[in-house]
């Protein structure tokens, strides 16, 4: 990972650009990491695995939620079977 200082980025931003489309370029402010550069790509990948674990999660409290409640997987297959 390359680094540079937020005024380095300010001042040549076109070239730290290209840099983050070869690899994360971490921008400090005040002598700390603050923000890192990526390409579109692998942030859309990141995005697309945060909600998918959002939703494992979810699911997850879903389904102890309902087992707590009393649905069986015998009730809960009959449900998905009427809805599809």
């Amino acid at each position: 990972m390359q680094h540079v200082t937020a005024t380095e980025a300010k001042n040549n931003l076109g070239a730290i650009i290209d840099m983050a489309l070869k690899e994360p370029v971490a921008i400090s402010r005040n002598g700390r990491d603050s923000v890192v550069m990526i390409p579109a790509e692998d942030f859309a990948e990141y995005e697309r695995k945060k909600n998918a674990q959002k939703l494992i999660e979810t699911m997850d409290k879903i389904g102890k939620a309902a087992r707590k409640r009393g649905l069986t997987d015998k009730i809960a297959r009959e449900i998905l079977a009427d809805i599809s």
